[in-house]
């Protein structure tokens, strides 16, 4: 089980560090800063077992309504994600539905 902890103010340069480092890791940045704060506690940070992108284990579930409803828009589909109880956003949906349409 996880908490929030911090919530600080950083200098603008050292947020386009840390996100420039992140990306270069492949990480978000509070999974940068996690594992940084970790290594100086001397605590070792259990994998998440679904991954960060499927925390709730529904992403099968999310693009297969995707899949199923080519013609609907955004928002309509945003409506069918909570009526089968799957949070996801807009942006989600969006890029989901552009990398269904390149594959």
């Amino acid at each position: 089980m996880y908490n929030t902890l911090l919530g600080v103010d950083v200098p603008v340069n050292l947020l386009a560090r840390l996100d420039e480092m992140a990306r270069a890791q492949q990480v978000t940045r509070s999974e940068l800063v996690r594992g940084a704060l970790a290594k100086f506690a001397g605590v070792e940070i259990a994998p998440n077992e679904h991954g960060r992108a499927n925390r709730d284990n529904k992403e099968d579930a999310a693009l297969a309504i995707i899949r199923a409803n080519p013609e609907k828009s955004l928002s309509q589909l945003l409506d069918l994600f909570k009526e089968a109880g799957i949070k996801r956003g807009h942006n989600w949906i969006s890029v989901k539905r552009r990398e269904m349409c390149r594959g």
